[in-house]
């Protein structure tokens, strides 16, 4: 009983806080705390901030969403990562989230050939060794590359969008997958280091997209951040 009750509370609602683990290019898990309440409130003084920073490769970003102007602020400080180096830790990150808000139950991750992988249209795959099923996955960076090269080239970035911007940004990057989509596999877009798309709600997503949302032919279509993975449309997970 005192382990309940000593566990740390959300400031803002007074809900327990739980563990969500976090997965690193290199292979590291580190863990931050969540609020358990997606009621929570929106945060004192009508703003919502995430940072999250590795140590080992000094890249570190921060994200802001301010509800009275559904403005985002996005600053990131280091070289962005590699794509590919993302694949292993997104996919970690969408089995967690998946077992811990849908009642799966994947524990293998299997990556796809680096050199077949064009060919066979999916990056990975990860599976319920206990229930047998699984998943293919395809991840592909969730913003568009003028904002990674941005970055490289200078090392940091600091840019302020509007809620409207940001879902045409994820619109693109679904569009530009489109010709590879199948039924089989789950397009997975890779919002590791863009923590602010964790406040970006479904519905502020497919309000004007709903047409062309219909229109993929994936499985099924996520946001993938640091700790937490979205549904944005497609079918249902087993």
């Amino acid at each position: 009983m005192s382990d309940i009750l000593d566990q740390p509370r959300c400031e803002l609602c007074g809900e327990r806080l739980r563990f969500v683990p976090m997965h690193h290019g290199d292979g590291a898990t580190t863990y931050s705390q969540e609020c358990a309440n997606k009621a929570c409130a929106d945060g004192p003084f009508g703003l919502l901030t995430i940072r999250q920073c590795n140590s080992d490769t000094g890249r570190a970003v921060s994200a802001t969403k301010y509800h009275d102007t559904q403005m985002f602020t996005h600053a990131a400080y280091g070289d962005p990562s590699k794509n590919e180096a993302n694949v292993e830790p997104v996919a970690r990150t969408f089995m967690d989230a998946a077992n811990r808000e849908f009642g799966t139950s994947y524990t293998e991750y299997d990556p796809s050939p680096t050199d077949a992988r064009d060919e066979l249209g999916y990056d990975c795959e990860v599976r319920s060794m206990r229930e047998q099923y699984s998943l293919k996955l395809q991840v592909t960076r969730a913003l568009p590359s003028c904002v990674y090269q941005e970055q490289q080239s200078k090392h940091n970035l600091y840019i302020t969008k509007s809620v409207e911007e940001v879902a045409a940004w994820l619109m693109h990057a679904i569009e530009r997958k489109a010709s590879r989509a199948s039924p089989e596999i789950a397009l997975v877009l890779d919002g590791v280091e863009a923590p602010f798309l964790g406040f970006l709600t479904d519905l502020e997503v497919s309000a004007k997209n709903q047409t062309i949302l219909k229109r993929q032919r994936w499985h099924s279509i996520w946001v993938v951040g640091s700790a937490g993975a979205r549904r944005l449309s497609g079918g249902t997970l087993p």
